[in-house]
């Protein structure tokens, strides 16, 4: 992956660039996303791709807590959904700058769970 803004990317085309990087005489592919400890990270450094898993992964989450609303006290379902839930937006959320506006609201979205029903 070679990492570079949109800018840098458009002016340079680093599409055509295709280094040859080996490791034990394997070749390596190149990737435009990857994984780095719990952060999906692309080649351009926005946050599109991660905000995009963390949310879906919230979503399963949200709507597996509300199968448990007639089993479960609310004060349960609140700290299960600040456990599993918020965990997963808090993680790492001093590097989600700077955010676009849909992604900020995205993310916003999960942190008022005070209505959760």
């Amino acid at each position: 992956m070679i990492i570079s803004t949109r800018e840098m990317s458009a002016k340079h085309n680093f599409e055509d660039f295709k280094p040859e990087i080996c490791v034990k005489e394997k070749e390596l592919d190149r990737t435009d996303t990857c994984k780095l400890l719990g952060i999906h990270l692309n080649d351009h450094l926005t946050w599109d791709n991660h905000i995009k898993i963390i949310t879906g992964s919230c979503y399963g989450t949200l709507a597996i807590l509300k199968k448990l609303k007639k089993m479960a006290p609310f004060n349960l379902r609140k700290q299960l959904a600040e456990s599993l839930i918020l965990s997963k937006i808090d993680y790492g959320d001093q590097v989600y700058t700077p955010l676009t506006v849909a992604q900020h609201n995205a993310c916003r979205k999960y942190n008022s769970l005070q209505h959760l029903s």
